[in-house]
């Protein structure tokens, strides 16, 4: 069946997801699919990395300032020659 998943996996998803709100509290604890997130925004789901870590900044999770984080992300775009 496309679009589901097999019975194991989403037990195991609420199983990880109930650890992880316990470890650190549902006023903390935030989930939603940035694979499908970055493919729907993007085109493709290379940015889904990215796309979380805007989202935990965004949030108070990640303890960088904004300058920061833009120093990081223009240091690691690849240098275009000619």
């Amino acid at each position: 069946m496309k679009g589901r998943k097999p019975f194991q996996a989403a037990a195991r998803e609420a199983y990880e997801e109930a650890g992880l709100r316990g470890a650190v509290g549902d006023d903390k604890a935030v989930f939603f699919d940035a694979t499908a997130t970055a493919s729907a925004l993007f085109g493709n789901s290379l940015g889904a990395n990215m796309f979380m870590l805007g989202y935990a900044w965004q949030f108070g999770a990640v303890p960088l300032s904004r300058a920061s984080l833009l120093r990081a992300i223009v240091g690691q775009q690849p240098v275009r020659s000619g």
